[in-house]
């Protein structure tokens, strides 16, 4: 297949674009910058592809500022709404799938929510996650269409990176009451769920991609630091995540308890099930 992947040099998007090559796709890449050129020029990259792949987004965990939350925003709703509205153009030579990106941050806290049983929350991430949904499902009658909601992504890499320092200094603790839902996935089997979606032609609509097995702070800082073999004895009090990130420290301090549903019933299995041994094979 012929694929256009935007976000190919981060964290996922370039383990996905080497597992994409090695499986014998052609994978061409779509930078950042390209989303601010002509809807033609977008249009011609787009042309004859069998399949987008969008991936890619300004961090979220920084201080909420006018600036940082206006990228955070643009980044993904902006540059979703630019893809589809150059598809919906196109007379001819669309492609045959459109995989996009969410969040489980869409959800809200303090309630299990699958694809079946959703609950959505209120707020500003909630509302990129939305909205950035809302961009992507103007082309459900354009071509298949998969939209991922993510959780912690672990890896060589990614939020992963910031949180193991102190862990490896010994002074790893839980956030707050360590209470808040913590929904994980490995990075590999983040790879693997695209690369399912893309080459499985039944697979289309909104999937959860989280691992089965639940965890909430407390537990994923003790399987953190086991994995490390360093004490986490230490807790680090609310106000202080707030102090540093502001209203961005909600993503740290509140939860979805989220559940892959549709991926397990349709057949998708996950390569790491277990937290503990997922952290060892990432640390």
């Amino acid at each position: 297949m012929e694929i256009l992947l935007s976000g190919a040099s981060g964290f996922i998007g370039s383990r996905l674009k080497e597992n994409l090559r090695q499986r014998g796709h052609k994978v061409s890449v779509f930078k950042h910058q390209d989303f601010g050129r002509p809807t033609s020029y977008i249009i011609s990259r787009l042309q004859n592809k069998d399949a987008v792949i969008h991936l890619g987004g300004y961090p979220i965990i920084k201080r909420w500022t006018k600036k940082n939350k206006e990228r955070i925003y643009s980044s993904r709703v902006d540059s979703t709404q630019r893809l589809a509205d150059a598809i919906k153009r196109m007379e001819k030579g669309k492609p045959g799938i459109f995989i996009s990106t969410s969040a489980v941050g869409i959800y809200k806290e303090n309630r299990k929510n699958t694809e079946d049983n959703p609950a959505f929350a209120r707020g500003f991430l909630a509302k990129v996650c939305m909205d950035w949904e809302n961009a992507a499902k103007f082309l459900e009658e354009e071509t298949r269409l998969v939209i991922f909601r993510l959780g912690l992504v672990l890896g060589r890499g990614g939020a992963l990176k910031k949180m193991i320092l102190p862990f490896r200094l010994g002074m790893g603790g839980k956030l707050g009451d360590g209470k808040q839902d913590f929904p994980w996935v490995h990075v590999d089997d983040v790879v693997a769920a695209y690369t399912w979606a893309l080459e499985k032609n039944d697979v289309k609509g909104v999937y959860n991609l989280v691992a089965p097995q639940y965890a909430d702070n407390q537990q994923f800082t003790k399987a953190l630091a086991e994995a490390l073999n360093r004490p986490a004895f230490i807790t680090v009090p609310a106000f202080a995540v707030k102090f540093i990130y502001g209203k961005a420290a909600s993503v740290l301090l509140k939860g979805q308890r989220v559940f892959p549903l549709r991926l397990t019933r349709e057949g998708f299995e996950f390569q790491h099930n277990d937290l503990l041994t997922a952290l060892k094979k990432t640390v």
